[in-house]
């Protein structure tokens, strides 16, 4: 049983640029945000976590909610029409 495997240098954390996704980027700049010193000065802080918490947990409601609705249908075949 042999694998190719890469080199040692190429696999380690950090060596490769990782794609970037709206979702990642959005929590980025609001990490960025929530972290700053302009939202501890003028009190933003709590506030915006608050709203990063609601919005994650009704994003996921809503993704679950959809992978139910658009759930495959079981048995492969054609579409037959109705006798």
């Amino acid at each position: 049983m042999t694998e190719k495997t890469q080199p040692r240098d190429t696999t380690s954390v950090g060596a490769q640029a990782h794609k970037r996704t709206p979702i990642g980027t959005a929590m980025r700049a609001l990490t960025a945000i929530t972290g700053s010193d302009f939202a501890a000065k003028y009190k933003l802080r709590e506030p915006l976590n608050r709203v990063a918490y609601e919005a994650t947990k009704s994003g996921f409601k809503t993704l679950g909610a959809a992978n139910r609705a658009f759930a495959q249908a079981s048995g492969g075949a054609d579409p037959q029409r109705p006798p």
